[in-house]
């Protein structure tokens, strides 16, 4: 077993030690999760209320003898209770390993009941004792006189940091002695013409794993040390020859003295080298999940302290990202449950990933937490650093879409959310550069309540457009109060016939009505033109306001057509035959639903005019007989609607194709920290009541990304 991973195993076992737990009247609680045991110290403890009270005792007893403390005492009543918790194991037999059985659990168990009953009775001496001046008493437990105990650790810990000795000859086995006189991060390695490995023997936990290889390459050995002393074995090939130095270095906090908050859901670039580490405070007020990722080019290791002494039993999982070509990054993820109190993020260095080109950067970034975005939204977004970012969106979304400015390499991936597996990938759909238009689209509709978690893979720094709703051609839906309502659209709006929609309103003794709509009106004179891709069937809602002859007439496609009334007239209803460019259609006032579909394989760009039978020939697409220009409808919006809860809403839309849809609706005034996607024509304004939070910042951005201008009324 690795001396990094036996470390951090035989501090996680005791890590809540230093806080207080009570149970309830039928069971003792130890000071620590028995939900979340499994190490063997702690299945052992948990098994037995007796031993889960003692620990409890303890926990509380040394908690509140430590607070009297201050200073260097302090530091050495946690150092001195640090080599007992270690040297439970060796004294009672039991493994360290997650997993591993006792040979023996009743046997162990009064040993470790017996140890607790003498710590609880030596505590109040050696905290005195931690005083300056004081003669300092021994931390070796009393063990089971059946069991055998490990050598005591020396009377007279060290004051400075050193080794005994740091040139040997590179040849056969060599032996020194590691002075630490505080705990903490600390890296030991060698430097030979040939390789030398090297092993680090605790007193308590016995020899490391061998880190380097005689003859070849040189061993370092990066591990958490308490204060005391420490043998160090260097091996080397019996046939080397030249000199090894050893060296010692301990790891520099670069946050220090006064160590920040680390930050929900901001990330945190700074920067992180060998030999140096990076500390964040974190406050749990409630036992939650946590997930934590860190990048860095030189990052080692990423570790949780409760109160700043006791690690957490979470180690990190490992990977590698490249967000940029060739500046591959170092990887740890924690995802653990915390429960309240204050925990100590650290971020530790190494040697360090190979770049491409040479550079002195040494990036570090930091995130905790994922973004919770609304249920429907289209967003410009740049790729942050780590080449991955990822997002919470309400399950009722089940269409989602990747626009690229141009293609290149980009991913994304939606699943539903998984609070103990956040950085998990669902389907995927990947945009290459020969992918036109560089676009990528799933539709999820695996779940509906919850969350789906949304990633996007990106070159770091690139921007990129995410598009998420619901998919509805029908939005059914009921409140109270002023509201705004819009749509969303994928594709791309001039390809597409305009964006139509007809809002109804209907209750109990109220029959269905249409009370906002904004579909093209059909009256004396009226001539409505447009030019888009026909390859399926298509629909548009038209209000005809006055009563005549309307001519449907298309051309550069061969298709077919139909007018029908939106809302129909009872079960007995039978929609009109389809008829082809240049028919006349009679129709009274209403709404109407116009369909084209392509006849005898006439697919292509169809250039379709719906006019007056009275109005002047041959106006072009998107203009009057006067020359006015009519803009496209790329999406609906009803800027404040007022609803009622007696009534029921819906909203109908016409179906363009190839273009999924979708309907945004907010309480008005609308609160910010969601944002609102919001379609505008060329020279359209809109008033829009919101809200910010205090001391935040309002920002309207286009779609390249680029500010739009903007006013605030108070």
């Amino acid at each position: 077993m690795a001396w990094r991973g036996r470390l951090w195993v035989l501090a996680a076992q005791v890590c809540a030690l230093a806080t207080l737990g009570h149970g309830t009247a039928f069971a003792a609680t130890p000071s620590f999760d028995c939900g979340a045991a499994q190490a063997p110290i702690e299945i052992l403890i948990c098994g037995d209320d007796t031993l889960a009270k003692a620990d409890a005792d303890l926990a509380d007893l040394y908690r509140r003898l430590q607070s009297s403390l201050d200073g260097n005492a302090r530091a050495d009543f946690l150092s001195r209770q640090r080599v007992w918790l270690k040297s439970r194991f060796a004294a009672c037999g039991i493994p360290t390993a997650t997993g591993a059985k006792l040979s023996d659990s009743q046997k162990a168990g009064a040993c470790l009941l017996a140890l607790y009953r003498d710590r609880i009775n030596e505590l109040p001496v050696l905290a005195q004792n931690s005083q300056p001046g004081t003669p300092q008493a021994s931390d070796q437990p009393v063990a089971n006189p059946t069991v055998p105990v490990a050598a005591p650790v020396s009377e007279s810990l060290p004051t400075a940091l050193g080794l005994a000795r740091t040139e040997f000859p590179a040849t056969g086995e060599q032996d020194t002695i590691l002075s630490i006189a505080q705990f903490g991060r600390y890296s030991v390695s060698v430097k030979s013409a040939q390789g030398v490995a090297l092993q680090l023997v605790d007193r308590m936990t016995g020899p490391s794993e061998a880190q380097g290889e005689p003859g070849s390459a040189d061993g370092r050995i990066d591990a958490f040390l308490d204060r005391g002393h420490y043998k160090i074995l260097l091996h080397a090939s019996e046939k080397g020859s030249g000199q090894a130095a050893l060296s010692v270095h301990p790891f520099a906090e670069l946050n220090g003295p006064d160590i920040p908050r680390l930050p929900e859901i901001k990330r945190i670039d700074a920067a992180l080298d060998d030999y140096q580490q990076r500390s964040y405070w974190l406050e749990i007020t409630q036992r939650r999940l946590v997930a934590i990722e860190v990048a860095g080019r030189n990052l080692a290791d990423l570790r949780l302290w409760r109160d700043g002494n006791w690690l957490v039993d979470a180690a990190p999982i490992e990977a590698e990202i490249e967000p940029e070509a060739g500046k591959p990054l170092a990887v740890r993820r924690i995802v653990t449950t915390l429960e309240p109190g204050l925990y100590l993020l650290s971020a530790y260095g190494g040697p360090g990933e190979t770049w491409a080109k040479t550079s002195d950067a040494h990036p570090l970034h930091l995130r905790m937490g994922i973004p919770i975005i609304a249920d429907a939204g289209r967003q410009t977004f740049m790729a942050s650093p780590f080449g991955i970012d990822r997002y919470l969106v309400p399950a009722s979304a089940n269409f989602f879409r990747l626009e690229l400015p141009e293609a290149e390499a980009a991913e994304i991936s939606v699943g539903d959310y998984k609070e103990e597996t956040p950085f998990d990938l669902g389907d995927r759909s990947a945009i290459s550069k020969k992918t036109l238009p560089p676009v990528a689209e799933i539709s999820d509709a695996s779940e509906d309540q919850g969350y789906k978690l949304v990633t996007v893979t990106r070159e770091a720094g690139k921007p990129y457009i995410l598009q998420h709703f619901q998919s509805v051609r029908e939005y059914d839906f009921k409140g109270s109060g002023d509201y705004w309502l819009s749509t969303l659209h994928s594709g791309f709006g001039e390809d597409n016939v305009d964006a139509t929609g007809v809002l109804t309103k209907a209750g109990i003794e109220y029959p269905e009505r249409v009370i906002e709509s904004n579909a093209p009106e059909l009256a004396t004179g009226a001539v409505w033109s447009r030019r888009f891709n026909l390859l399926e069937p298509v629909t548009v809602y038209f209000n005809v306001t006055e009563a005549g002859s309307y001519v449907v007439a298309g051309s550069g496609a061969t298709a077919e057509y139909r007018f029908e009334p939106m809302i129909h007239l009872g079960i007995d209803y039978k929609a009109p035959e389809f008829q082809l460019s240049g028919y006349a259609w009679k129709l009274e006032p209403g709404y109407y639903i116009l369909t084209g579909r392509p006849k005898n394989g006439g697919k292509g760009i169809l250039t379709l005019r719906v006019a007056d039978a009275n109005a002047a020939p041959g106006a072009a697409p998107g203009t009057t007989p006067g020359g006015g220009d009519q803009a496209k409808e790329t999406s609906v919006t009803f800027p404040k609607l007022q609803l009622d809860s007696d009534f029921r809403y819906a909203l109908y839309l016409n179906d363009q194709p190839g273009v999924k849809a979708g309907a945004v609706l907010r309480r008005l005034p609308i609160d910010l920290q969601q944002g609102l996607p919001v379609t505008l024509k060329a020279g359209q304004s809109l008033d829009i009541p919101v809200t910010a939070p205090g001391g935040g910042i309002v920002t309207a951005i286009a779609e390249d990304a680029k500010p739009m201008a903007f006013t605030i009324d108070h």
